[in-house]
């Protein structure tokens, strides 16, 4: 039977159980939000990476804009512009430039790329590349 004697241990016990039960429930409830928060937001690496592709896909696409324009020209007056008029011949000219220059963009980003760990080719957008 029941005495005054054990009241206090069973007192002792179900405060003792109280406390590990509640602090156990709340480090574990702030435990799961905190990674639920970790999942929700990206790191400031993925972020870094999505930017680089980002510019990346943009001057691909800008890449192929300037060289499709290029190779209109090319196949109306050829690649040697003597029937161009002078207007043309300066378009083609910057244009050329311009390709060039947006190539060596691509290059920095791609070096970019490696720079920070990821493995990333020189076709990487091969499908994306302007082709004939």
């Amino acid at each position: 039977m029941w005495t005054w004697n054990d009241a206090p241990l069973k007192l002792a016990g179900s405060v003792l159980a109280f406390v590990v039960g509640t602090t156990t429930s709340v480090y574990k409830g702030v435990e799961f939000i905190d990674a639920r928060n970790d999942a929700r937001y990206a790191k400031a690496a993925e972020g870094q990476l999505t930017g680089l592709r980002l510019e990346e896909l943009i001057l691909t696409i800008r890449q192929k804009a300037i060289q499709e324009q290029v190779w209109a020209i090319e196949s109306r007056y050829g690649t040697d512009m003597f029937d161009a008029p002078g207007p043309v011949r300066e378009q083609y000219r910057q244009m050329v430039i311009d390709l060039a220059d947006v190539k060596m963009q691509i290059q920095s980003v791609m070096q970019a790329y490696r720079a920070s760990g990821y493995n990333a080719s020189d076709t990487y957008y091969h499908y994306e590349q302007p082709h004939r």
